[in-house]
């Protein structure tokens, strides 16, 4: 068990950096990720550990169908394994699928080749053009990095695509000021040439990469590293598969994503892809995973909420906003505002709690939950949170030895002494802020059961400024006061 959440399943990979493993969350209706747990302790300073921290910066603040999603990072403070303690963690979604490269492998005719990449291509451009769009250069495009998702498609359908290893991301542009990265037979010629460089590296490295899948083979190949790059900065590559009949849609792409002056390649990936578009009608299915914008035009409420999290994460009690209201109507990005500030906190190892609404008629439908990972988060991260947890645990979802979910009983139970259970269970949140700062995420606070809501406001009247953050969002002014 790791952080009294975490059940290891199956251990599924290892590398250099770290080991992979299929773990169930116990607390989120057993849900499975993979869960990355690398070599070196938070103290590390070494090139892996600040790969890692920079691939779960880049990850977490990003939201695409075409990228895996990350459900929750940090470090192992409690494991039956104390091998582990110490270490980095990052939680993903757990994929089923095969690399770009193993799968058109497995195609043995050049039609239905060409019919699936032009969909796959469509979706590599369509996620880089989202990633640009926030100023984050990959670094890496190549297939081994586009994993396939064919099971649950319809027959025929394409395979669904995801962009992986962010490891080597930047928010950077301009000149090097970091060792060449990335994979070489991929890599851009102005990265070779120390040139500046920008976002159009990776439109370079994806035609490199669609290049292979076609021919089986990179546009150049060597045995020494030092032919390689000269290869890659004077020769010319040569089409052949794809100069046939079936992939006469790609010459024009290829040789415009590969060209050695970025300035006479694609300029965004979004053109790219308009020139596929343009060349062949596709099917429009292919436009419907369009990310939602994030809370545009708020940034004074961003920064503002940020300002709050940092105090916490400095641990600087005082006199601080204990809770912060967003107002707004359904659609306006109340939702992926708080999704980014969760994600700030977590960065910044602020510990969050997310209340989660349930059915109004159901009494602590929503707070049960959250009393549940607290109480996870305070035996990993205190060494007195066995105790407190043991005297609250008449108002504390506690793990049932069967196995079986217990809730609907403690609900019960709760709802003879409504009053007393209210406050305890406030009580309880407030305590822990003894122990380490804490931020209380609540969505759609006026959907709340009238228990929950009822916690959140003690909560909040009680809380210690400085050290709790409640950060609630509501759809109707006035629907909710303290």
């Amino acid at each position: 068990m790791i952080n009294h959440r975490y059940q290891i399943l199956e251990k599924l990979g290892g590398g250099g950096s770290g080991q992979v493993f299929l773990v169930e969350d116990i607390l989120k209706q057993r849900q499975q990720y993979a869960m990355k747990i690398l070599h070196f302790e938070d103290s590390s300073e070494s090139a892996a550990a600040e790969q890692f921290r920079n691939e779960v910066s880049i990850l977490a603040a990003l939201n695409h169908p075409n990228l895996v999603r990350v459900f929750d990072f940090g470090i192992v403070r409690r494991s039956d394994d104390d091998s582990l303690n110490g270490r980095h963690f990052l939680a993903m979604e757990y994929i089923h699928g095969v690399t770009a490269e193993n799968w058109f492998r497995s195609l043995h005719s050049d039609h239905d080749r060409a019919v699936h990449l032009k969909h796959v291509a469509l979706q590599a451009l369509e996620v880089l053009a989202y990633v640009h769009r926030q100023g984050i250069i990959h670094f890496d495009i190549k297939p081994d990095n586009f994993l396939l998702i064919v099971d649950g498609q319809k027959e025929n359908d394409p395979p669904f695509l995801k962009l992986t290893d962010f490891g080597f991301s930047s928010r950077k542009d301009g000149h090097h000021e970091f060792p060449l990265r990335g994979t070489l037979e991929y890599t851009a010629p102005e990265l070779l040439r120390r040139d500046p460089f920008d976002h159009r590296i990776d439109l370079y490295s994806l035609g490199a990469s669609l290049y292979q899948l076609i021919e089986e083979r990179c546009p150049f190949e060597a045995n020494d590293p030092v032919e390689l790059i000269k290869k890659v900065l004077t020769a010319e590559p040569e089409f052949h598969r794809s100069a046939g009949a079936d992939y006469a849609l790609f010459l024009p792409l290829l040789g415009r994503l590969l060209h050695k002056n970025p300035s006479d390649r694609f300029q965004s990936a979004s053109e790219a892809a308009s020139t596929l578009t343009r060349a062949e009608q596709m099917p429009p299915a292919l436009f419907n995973h369009i990310s939602k914008p994030g809370f545009v035009g708020r940034e004074s409420e961003k920064k503002r909420i940020s300002t709050a999290i940092a105090s916490l994460a400095a641990k600087h009690p005082g006199e601080k906003e204990v809770a912060m209201l967003i107002i707004g109507q359904e659609g306006i990005g109340k939702t992926a505002l708080l999704a980014e500030m969760v994600r700030f906190a977590r960065a910044s190892d602020v510990p969050v709690v997310e209340m989660n609404k349930s059915q109004r008629d159901v009494p602590f439908g929503a707070v049960i939950d959250l009393l549940s990972l607290l109480r996870a988060e305070v035996l990993s991260r205190s060494s007195s949170g066995g105790e407190l947890t043991e005297r609250f645990a008449d108002v504390i979802d506690m793990p049932c030895e069967s196995g079986h979910d217990n809730s609907k009983q403690l609900q019960t139970e709760w709802m003879l002494e409504r009053e007393k259970t209210i406050e305890s269970q406030a009580r309880f949140i407030n305590q822990t802020t003894l122990l380490f700062p804490l931020m209380v995420v609540v969505d759609d606070v006026d959907l709340l059961d009238d228990e929950s809501a009822e916690v959140v406001k003690r909560v909040i009247r009680d809380g210690n400024p400085g050290r709790l953050l409640v950060l609630l969002a509501v759809r109707i002014e006035n629907s909710f006061s303290v």
